[in-house]
């Protein structure tokens, strides 16, 4: 993994908090920044399944679209014969 070295000037205080957060983790400051703002293997997995969901609800949604508009298509067909026999049986 290539990395970068990044300095910035924080408000007084924060390197001492820095440091106390990543002793209490007993990781690095450097670590500690980098977990806050990397995802986590469990994070990057919940994305993935979290996009396989969407995708499969977007398909049963559509699927679902389709059984009811063929089912309204029948229903009317169905209409449509029972009036026809009602109008030769009359």
């Amino acid at each position: 993994m290539k990395t970068e070295r990044i300095e910035f000037v924080a408000p007084s205080g924060l390197k001492m908090k820095l440091q106390k957060e990543a002793a209490k983790a007993k990781i690095s400051v450097g670590e500690l920044i980098r977990q806050a703002f990397e995802p986590s293997e469990d994070e990057v997995e919940l994305a993935k399944l979290t996009a396989v969901l969407k995708n499969s609800t977007a398909e049963a949604s559509a699927a679902l679209n389709k059984a009811v508009a063929e089912v309204d298509d029948l229903v009317t067909d169905l209409q449509t014969r029972r009036k026809k026999n009602e109008r030769k049986a009359a």
